[in-house]
């Protein structure tokens, strides 16, 4: 009896493991997940629509909650600024589970953008060795409104390779980018080429916000920063040089705009002045005020051994190309403009270094930085953002 009870039980442990042998694999399935383009913030909420192939629900996760968030299929919008999304379906008895979906997008926050201000800058210049890397300087306003640590996130870019389709014979084949934070001489990121970053996600953020650059030698950072003032140093990989491109970009929190913006670097001749582009956001006819200013022979106080003796600058529109101001020695010009500058804290240091201001309309603009009768050396172009909007 016992014999025959324990055969009983062997057979039916045989048939047991026999059909989970021969059990029917799991079914795979995919989701359909659409791109997403921009938003503004009233936009809020919008209705997620991704859908699996094997007809079971999709589940929805927030990568940056502190600027939108799920809820069911739901995605709520919190702030301007990137939103990073995750579609999963983690799968049943029938189906494994479906590979995830990325999506991501910029909000935009058109109320507090009809605010004049400086949103991006960008810099053309030689980048050297030593002292003569190329120096790129901001600062993130403070906001009466908001704490201190309140952070704005930036994106900072250097284009090298790509110039090349630009007609630069010499471009910076290989830069590299650190950021550091001015207070305490911190460094917050580095990255060399922007394909390979510290934090995955930052690779997604920058794609969101339409900011990766075009080559893949090209350095990136994306960073959220709290107020105050910020370095960004270009320089070449294995003391590589040439011409490089240095740009600071706003990516969210228009109420906390970039009011001091600035860019070391050799200045020579032809193509390889140093030229600066940035641009004034705002409804029109808003008006900003902005100072803009070359300095030069006073860098010798900062320990540059070849400053520039006598830099000039020319402001031009993009729209149109022309030319709306120009100066020399910032103190030979109309006395108003001369007191206006005086007045200010931004006033230029040596009598042979340049200086205008300006009130602006929205736009592009370009400020050419050369010497006068083909001088050469360090030059430091600088463009503030002044405390009067007009309309």
């Amino acid at each position: 009896m016992k014999r025959a009870r324990f055969d009983r039980l062997l057979l039916a442990a045989l048939s047991l493991a026999c059909a989970s042998s021969f059990a029917a694999p799991l079914l795979p399935q995919s989701i359909t997940f659409d791109t997403m383009s921009g938003r503004d913030l009233a936009a809020s909420p919008v209705a997620l629509s991704a859908v699996a192939s094997s007809g079971l629900a999709v589940e929805y996760f927030s990568q940056t909650p502190s600027t939108c968030w799920v809820y069911g299929a739901t995605l709520t919008l919190i702030s301007s600024g990137v939103c990073l999304l995750t579609a999963n379906q983690p799968g049943n008895n029938d189906y494994d589970a479906a590979a995830p979906i990325r999506r991501g997008f910029l909000i935009t926050d058109t109320v507090a953008a009809t605010r004049s201000r400086l949103a991006n800058i960008s810099s053309r210049g030689q980048v050297l060795t030593g002292n003569n890397v190329m120096i790129a300087g901001f600062v993130v306003s403070i906001s009466e409104h908001l704490p201190v640590s309140y952070g704005k996130t930036v994106a900072i870019t250097v284009a090298g390779p790509s110039l090349a389709t630009a007609g630069i014979a010499n471009p910076l084949m290989n830069p590299k980018l650190t950021l550091v934070r001015q207070s305490d001489g911190v460094v917050i990121a580095t990255n060399d080429d922007f394909g390979t970053q510290a934090n995955p996600i930052d690779f997604d953020a920058l794609q969101a916000a339409g900011l990766l650059p075009s080559h893949g030698l090209e350095p990136a950072i994306i960073a959220t920063l709290p107020s105050g003032a910020y370095t960004a140093i270009v320089e070449g990989v294995g003391g590589a040089t040439g011409t490089a491109l240095v740009g600071v970009y706003e990516v969210d929190h228009p109420e906390l705009p970039l009011i001091n913006i600035s860019t070391r670097a050799q200045v020579l001749t032809g193509n390889d002045v140093l030229i600066a582009g940035f641009i004034v956001q705002g409804d029109y006819p808003s008006r900003k005020q902005v100072i803009v200013t070359a300095a030069g022979p006073s860098l010798a106080d900062a320990g540059i051994a070849n400053p520039l003796s006598n830099p000039m600058i020319t402001v031009v529109r993009q729209s149109d190309g022309v030319v709306i101001a120009s100066n020399d020695d910032w103190q030979n010009q109309h006395p108003g403009i001369v007191s206006s500058i005086r007045g200010s804290i931004f006033a230029p240091a040596h009598p042979q270094e340049s200086g205008v201001n300006l009130f602006l309309d929205p736009g592009a603009y370009t400020v050419i930085v050369q010497g006068a009768g083909g001088r050469v050396g360090v030059g430091l172009v600088a463009v503030y953002a002044g405390p009067i909007a007009v309309q």
